[in-house]
């Protein structure tokens, strides 16, 4: 088998969807002159224009998978969990027939991983459901008060009145499985992200699908990130998950007004809402009841 032999370069875009994979015409089949890097990151910007639009070709990063891997059942997996630093970043100026010798070039395998320096980080706000999470796509050459910006936008109502630079990040790297909740409320969050340096260092290894990569501080606590992680389903964000404690005995039932400022800090306005509605309900119901027994009375009364 010659280069002219080799038909496709298999290729994935880190980040998209581990099924995601997509196949550029081998250049060396298209071209009289042997090509190089530089001219398959042209063919992958030319075959996947939609995928890279807004980005120049010679903005496009490729590793070489090594080994390459085979299209079965472990390819999610493996993905999933590949660390670029431990792939070889490809020069612009290698032949691709050193690159990939037509005897190691199999149609059936996952040559290249493009790195396109965009970034799709999901993010979750401290006290929400673990479901719920917002993903966030955002150019890695971009600095951290860029993320909070692009976070800001992307959950404009839970921020609104909240300044972008006063949004606390925290990065993490957690897989989105049955585990997350528990590592989230283990996790120690002492050192929220700091404002220098770029995106694609910080993310640099980060696993980005089916990963958890940002907590952010709910703009409703003051406290450490882990005391607003929901206790149970009803949780809701802003509630401190913890059980009142009965009176013991001899001790006053009545609230001093700083203990009702707590208890109401703690039930929240919607479940005083919810309370207060209750009491106008029985009210109207009493007196509904003592008029009907008022006026109906006598004419009972006479019918008997």
């Amino acid at each position: 088998m010659t280069d002219q032999d080799i038909e496709l370069v298999n290729c994935w875009l880190r980040g998209a969807d581990t099924s995601d994979t997509f196949s550029i015409i081998n250049p060396s089949r298209t071209r009289a002159k042997e090509p190089d890097v530089s001219v398959l990151k042209k063919a992958i910007k030319q075959t996947e224009g939609e995928l890279f639009k807004g980005i120049t070709a010679n903005r496009l990063t490729l590793y070489q998978v090594s080994p390459a891997l085979p299209y079965d059942g472990s390819l999610s997996d493996r993905l999933a969990n590949l660390v670029l630093s431990n792939q070889r970043l490809l020069d612009g100026s290698e032949k691709l027939s050193t690159l990939f010798p037509a005897d190691q070039l199999n149609d059936s395998f996952l040559h290249i991983v493009v790195d396109a320096f965009k970034l799709r980080l999901l993010c979750w706000i401290q006290g929400d459901p673990i479901s719920r999470t917002s993903p966030v796509t955002i150019d890695a050459s971009k600095e951290v008060p860029d993320l909070k910006r692009a976070i800001k936008d992307a959950v404009s109502p839970t921020f609104k009145g909240t300044a972008a630079k006063d949004i606390t990040l925290y990065k993490v790297c957690l897989p989105i499985d049955g585990t997350l909740e528990r590592k989230l409320k283990n996790l120690q969050y002492d050192d929220p992200l700091e404002d220098t340096g770029t995106l694609s260092e910080i993310f640099k290894d980060v696993r980005l699908w089916a990963h958890l990569h940002i907590v952010i501080q709910s703009p409703d606590s003051e406290g450490p990130c882990h005391e607003l992680l929901p206790s149970d389903p009803k949780s809701t964000r802003g509630t401190i998950g913890s059980s009142r404690e009965e009176p013991s005995e001899g001790s006053s039932e009545e609230s001093s007004e700083e203990e009702l400022e707590d208890e109401l800090g703690v039930i929240g306005w919607k479940e005083i809402q919810r309370v207060m509605d209750g009491y106008v309900i029985q009210r109207l119901w009493d007196v509904c009841t003592l008029s009907f027994s008022f006026f109906c009375s006598p004419c009972l009364k006479f019918t008997c």
